[in-house]
């Protein structure tokens, strides 16, 4: 069982750190953590930030001790403990991406998003479609009023 356990070992830390990353996300964005600034960085992203790094450090010296550990009896499961470890760790640094690209509880902080569509927002985005009997034969732009969210 520890053999199994120390294959997976870089995936679970993956997966924990994924679920701990996305509960305090969801738990930000619904206390209005964003709106508290904490020196140059809101409390989300620094919480969020910390908790991202904190999973990658974790899964790193993993990486690293499966990596220096010398081989045993069971090579292929050395070589599979490894492979597990650099794929934890690499999914952990692709998770927490978003933390510092995006603003995480608004949906128009990123191109091609629909405005008001984040996680924070009290109502619905309403769309202005313009119909087609209005101007046969042109393309007609479709328009996503920013007054049409509250973001309060």
């Amino acid at each position: 069982m520890s053999a199994l356990l120390r294959v997976l070992a870089g995936l679970i830390g993956w997966a924990a750190g994924f679920s701990i990353l996305y509960g305090l996300h969801g738990i930000a964005c619904a206390r209005g953590w964003s709106a508290v600034d904490v020196g140059l960085l809101d409390l989300q992203r620094l919480v969020l930030g910390l908790a991202w790094l904190g999973g990658v450090a974790a899964i790193a010296v993993w990486t690293l001790v499966t990596w220096r550990t010398p081989p045993g009896a069971m090579p292929l499961l050395d070589r599979l403990a490894l492979g597990s470890a650099i794929a934890g760790l690499f999914a952990m640094i692709v998770s927490g991406v978003p933390i510092v690209m995006t603003d995480p509880c608004r949906g128009d902080s990123a191109p091609g998003t629909v405005a008001g569509a984040g996680c924070c927002e009290k109502t619905q985005p309403t769309l202005s479609v313009p119909r087609a009997a209005d101007a046969p034969g042109k393309v007609l732009p479709v328009h996503f009023p920013a007054d049409s969210v509250d973001h309060d």
